[in-house]
């Protein structure tokens, strides 16, 4: 009896610790029979086991890896250093985000978190005492360290201050700092007072905002949300670059939405939001002022003034009031369609027009229809189009009839022999006439013929001769001699990338002229915004709701942008049309304060939604940045380089900064600066004239050193920005 309860007792103990360590517990007391061992030895191994566990230690969970920065960042300058801000030019690709540090003596004294918006940065930290100390920026949206640059807080040594200016409506502000930006103050408006470190900013637009929604100024890179204008905001610095943009959203978000157009169902998509298009440079506003005018007079290269001092004021439409009488060079033209041609609301209204067609009024008093066509001798049979008057006081521009190809359910594709015809006989008949403005009657459509030009090898098309570009290309083989105008198309500027959207137009510009054909540039005044195309601007005060097609109201190219494209197509081109979009049912339907039906109205297969007439406050009342930019560029700067016009244009190696670059033996510099994200320089040479012309569209907003050689003379100069920088020179 023993032995078995002694292995019974051994199987109890020794059994289920080999099957999960199971504790056999046996009652105080009496000892146990056999039968009563054997019952309860069974009722444990029929029991669940109690498996004990050491205990759970919650894990911290991974910081998501980055990954490298694609470039930097890496600390190219620091400057305008003060107690309590500082200036730095940083070099970085791919850096959304960065983390600042401070340091003295290998000891963070400040730290904070910047979203770069250009690579000239303006940080804000608590006061620091006077002294030396280093800078070291950290990407946090990817990795990427910059080597610490040395700085130093100078001792504050009593500044002499001059009086405050007077603010004077002409944007001249006084010596101290001058606008190079945007000049139009319907939207934004500043002012500068100055202080002992710096300046109040003041905006004195008066522009209402619809309920619930709020301004948002960036002010370099600090971004200020405000329900009023701003008023006397402390800016430390006395010098450099001082940029403002403004923008309105609906109050109480985090961020301003952005939206691609090709996915009008994507992610980012908020039917209540307003979305901002393009750069934020294009969005609502912008001013940009050089807090220390001096920089631009250095070196011997007097760049011609973008600005010019008859464009000045709270003018719209100012260039056909206030610009000096000019052309445009022989055999070249600048087409505005009839709106576009400066007539105020204003001054139609004081004509006794109005927004009516109805064939019983005098052809003077109907809105929209065109005048000169007759003289022409060209007439229209199809469609109702409302054309625009065309003729401003003291410019030679005229109106023309044409076939109805872009309006209504129909749409007649733009590359066909009809228009291709009604624009070649346009052409003849203006240039027979004297007339030195054409006006285009058809805006080269969506459809241009143009995806085998952007997709192809452009490299190809530079070494082909133009023969056998016209024998292999689709786009040009399409016309085989029938016209010699072609289209550049701009629709204006990549959200993401100005620089490539450019330097793609002037490669076309080269490609089209190397094959034998005259290149017309066309461009928008503003732009729609539908599934085809980029629309740089703002979608003004909509609230979109649903998936539907999100349509612009006034979607403004930028200023310098709009000096680029009419200065571009007269340099390397024949030509620029300006198409000022949907005139007829945006601008004039709103500044003569009449209605109309867009339900009835369909663009390009699209109908354009009816909540497009819910607008509240204000309008902008005409978009005269882009319009002026386009006659600045195309006739005022142009027409100061007249003594170089039909000479010889070829790029040249130049150098900025120290950093020299060279030409390209098959003259695709464009191609290559478009690769290498940096400028382009040519120079066109007539006798002992020449004339220079440097852009930088992947430029930041700041000063750098840039020198060219010519003849074997060495000409200096500084450059700012993505302006474009031309200067007429003696050799």
């Amino acid at each position: 009896m023993k032995k078995l309860l002694s292995v019974l007792l051994l199987f109890a103990f020794c059994f289920p610790m080999a099957r999960g360590q199971t504790t056999v517990t046996f009652p105080p007391g009496k000892l146990a029979s056999e039968a009563y061992v054997r019952s309860y030895v069974d009722s444990v191994l029929k029991a669940a086991p109690v498996v004990k566990l050491p205990p759970v230690i919650p894990s911290t969970p991974e910081e998501p890896v980055l990954l490298p920065c694609k470039a930097g960042p890496e600390i190219r300058s620091i400057s305008n250093v003060t107690e309590q801000s500082l200036v730095v030019v940083f070099h970085g690709e791919k850096v959304f985000g960065l983390d600042f540090q401070i340091s003295q003596s290998g000891t963070p004294r400040r730290t904070g978190q910047i979203e770069p918006e250009s690579n000239t940065l303006t940080i804000g930290y608590e006061t620091l005492s006077p002294g030396t100390y280093t800078l070291r920026l950290i990407g946090n949206t990817c990795q990427g360290t910059s080597e610490p640059k040395e700085f130093t807080i100078p001792k504050s040594v009593g500044e002499t201050l001059p009086s405050a200016p007077t603010p004077i409506p002409d944007r001249t502000l006084g010596p101290q700092y001058t606008y190079v930006g945007r000049t139009d103050t319907t939207y934004l408006d500043i002012v500068l007072t100055p202080t002992d470190n710096g300046y109040l900013i003041t905006d004195r637009a008066n522009f209402s905002l619809r309920a619930g929604y709020e301004y948002w100024y960036a002010i370099n890179n600090t971004i200020v949300k405000s329900a009023t204008p701003l008023k006397d905001y402390g800016y430390a610095s006395r010098s450099g670059v001082l940029s403002i943009t403004k923008h309105h959203f609906i109050s109480g978000l985090d961020y301003s939405a952005r939206w691609n157009t090709s996915e009008p169902g994507n992610t980012w998509y908020n039917p209540n939001a307003s979305y901002s298009w393009g750069q934020r440079s294009d969005v609502g506003g912008q001013s940009i002022i050089l807090l220390n005018s001096d920089d631009d007079v250095a070196g011997d290269l007097a760049w011609l003034d973008i600005t010019p001092a008859w464009y000045q004021g709270d003018h719209t439409m100012s260039w056909p009031y206030r610009a000096p009488a000019n052309t445009v060079a022989s055999g070249k033209m600048l087409g505005y369609n009839a709106s576009v041609a400066g007539i105020s609301s204003k001054l139609r209204q004081s004509r006794g027009e109005t927004h009516i067609t109805d064939t019983s009024l005098p052809l003077s008093q109907q809105l929209g229809r065109v005048v000169g066509c007759r003289v022409l001798g060209i007439t229209t049979t199809t469609g109702t189009r409302d054309y625009y008057r065309a003729a401003a006081d003291r410019w030679p521009l005229h109106g023309a009839a044409a076939f109805e190809t872009n309006e209504g359910e129909v749409w007649l594709p733009h590359g066909s022999t009809q228009v291709r015809q009604i624009m070649e006989r346009l052409t003849e008949r203006y240039k027979q006439a004297g007339y030195p403005y054409f006006l285009s009657p058809d805006y080269g459509g969506y459809g241009f013929i143009t995806k085998p030009i952007w997709e192809a090898d452009h490299r190809w098309k530079y070494s082909a001769s133009g023969p056998e570009l016209i024998l292999r290309d689709e786009y040009f083989r399409s016309y085989g001699g029938t016209i010699n105008t072609v289209n550049v198309k701009n629709y204006g500027s990549d959200p993401v990338d100005f620089g490539r959207s450019i330097y793609n137009r002037l490669s076309h510009y080269e490609i089209i002229k190397r094959a034998g054909y005259k290149a017309i540039g066309f461009t928008w005044n503003f732009l729609e915004i539908f599934q085809q195309g980029y629309a740089p601007g703002f979608a003004w005060q909509n609230q979109i709701s649903g998936n539907t097609v999100l349509t612009s109201s006034l979607a403004v190219l930028p200023y310098e942008e709009a000096v680029t494209d009419g200065f571009v197509s007269m340099w390397y081109g024949d030509g620029l049309w300006v198409w000022d979009g949907q005139s007829t049912r945006n601008r004039d339907a709103t500044t003569l304060n009449l209605s109309y039906n867009p339900a009835k109205t369909t663009l390009n297969g699209l109908r354009i939604r009816q909540d497009r007439t819910a607008f509240e406050g204000e309008f902008q009342p005409e978009p005269d940045a882009a319009l002026d930019g386009f006659y600045v560029g195309a006739v005022t700067l142009a027409g100061q380089c007249q003594a170089t016009e039909g000479g010889q244009r070829r790029y040249l190696p130049f150098s900025i900064d120290g950093k020299y670059y060279s030409t390209e033996a098959d003259g695709s510099d464009v191609l290559t600066a478009n690769r290498e994200k940096r400028g382009i320089c040519q120079v066109r040479v007539k006798g002992n004239q020449a004339t220079v012309f440097f852009l930088d569209p992947y430029a930041g907003l700041e000063w750098r050193n840039f020198s060219v050689s010519i003849g074997g003379k060495t000409f200096t100069g500084k450059v700012f920005g993505k302006r474009p920088h031309v200067a007429n020179i003696a050799l």
